[in-house]
């Protein structure tokens, strides 16, 4: 074993390191769904973190109860990571700023107004904890609970559309322009599966 790291969990179940990846300078990427964030590790010290708080609904204290389920990151980039929000059927872009801090750039299958949010609230997962009567919530029939999303280079994506029962690939237009994010123009170029067509587009959402 070259390294090893770890923190203590408030719940057994749903409370995991779901997913690490290693960095080319060292360390490593990983999702911590017990305090729903993700975080960079370096020599055994946390060294920069992304809390979901800061875009979804919170609850009070999201180590008691499956909030948000991240279950995913990919590197995509410089300081730049794809991340699998499942319980609320979206993927997000996160950036490390010049500063240190973080910036969401990009939410495939963005919530739309209105819209309904069953999938996301069901099971007490999402909740309206701010009273505004909505929750950041990604159409279901595009996206339901992914998993495993894979950046396959190019603005090219793969996901496991796991409520769906299907695979789902999207090509999209490069991400980054000067430095900055763009955001996507996606076209699916997934499979049928279990009689279910791939989705017509992926509603996306930019800063």
């Amino acid at each position: 074993m070259a390294e090893e790291y770890g923190f203590p969990v408030r719940t057994e179940t749903n409370s995991e390191i779901h997913d690490a990846e290693p960095l080319p300078g060292g360390g490593f990427a990983m999702t911590d769904m017990d305090h729903e964030r993700i975080l960079i590790v370096e020599d055994g010290a946390v060294t920069w973190t992304w809390n979901a708080s800061t875009l979804y609904d919170a609850p009070a204290d999201p180590t008691r109860t499956d909030w948000l389920h991240i279950n995913d990151i990919d590197r995509i980039g410089d300081g730049r990571f794809l991340v699998s929000v499942r319980n609320a059927n979206q993927l997000v872009i996160v950036e490390r700023t010049d500063d240190g801090g973080s910036e969401v750039v990009e939410i495939v299958n963005a919530d739309e107004a209105g819209s309904s949010d069953a999938s996301c609230t069901g099971n007490g997962q999402l909740r309206d904890t701010d009273g505004d009567g909505d929750v950041r919530c990604g159409d279901p029939s595009i996206l339901d609970h992914q998993h495993n999303p894979q950046w396959l280079g190019d603005g090219a994506v793969l996901v496991a559309d796991s409520d769906n029962d299907r695979v789902v690939g999207s090509t999209a237009t490069p991400p980054r322009a000067s430095g900055r994010s763009r955001g996507w123009s996606p076209t699916p170029t997934g499979s049928r599966c279990g009689g279910r067509a791939t989705p017509t587009g992926w509603r996306t959402a930019t800063r």
